[in-house]
């Protein structure tokens, strides 16, 4: 729960779904290069800046993880409702000189389990559309008030159709 409040801590955070994985980014792209994103106020014709968008991939093998330096945690998805929507797990990496992943695993000669996916900045908009349509959006990752709020004033955006009907379940 810490993390999502801005808590530095030694986890690092994934998903198992690439998608997912996508939608962070992107949303993340969108709220901080265009003015009034957050707000439902934008009119998405602010150029975007050139680059791409990153997201990590780590093959889950039993050769990546090792006992006391470098873990695997997947666990209490039941009690916190943001880990279980965002199909979250995480790693912990433990080591005297090392504080980023791919250095560790390329030391280790295995640097080949970290996989780095670049997608054109200018594909947010394609790419927020298409995953708020396979149900991918603010109010299903974050299954609380604050996404609900920010689905409904990045939905209309997104889709350029207006309001579509997206139903939030609240409880947790």
């Amino acid at each position: 729960m810490g993390r999502h409040h801005g808590l530095v801590t030694l986890l690092l955070d994934w998903t198992w779904s690439p998608y997912i994985a996508a939608f962070f980014p992107f949303a993340d792209l969108a709220s901080s290069n265009i003015p009034g994103v957050a707000e439902g106020l934008s009119d998405w014709t602010h150029a975007l800046p050139a680059g791409h968008v990153v997201v990590w991939a780590l093959a889950p093998s039993k050769d990546v993880f090792l006992q006391d330096e470098f873990e695997f945690i997947d666990q209490r998805k039941s009690q916190f409702f943001r880990q279980r929507a965002q199909l979250g797990v995480f790693t912990r990496l433990r080591h005297d000189h090392f504080l980023d992943l791919a250095p560790y695993l390329e030391h280790r000669g295995i640097g080949h389990y970290l996989e780095c996916i670049e997608i054109p900045s200018a594909e947010m908009g394609k790419a927020l559309n298409d995953l708020r349509l396979m149900n991918l959006g603010f109010a299903v990752r974050f299954p609380d008030l604050n996404g609900a709020a920010k689905e409904a004033n990045l939905a209309p955006e997104v889709s350029g159709l207006g309001w579509s009907g997206v139903v939030v379940n609240l409880q947790q």
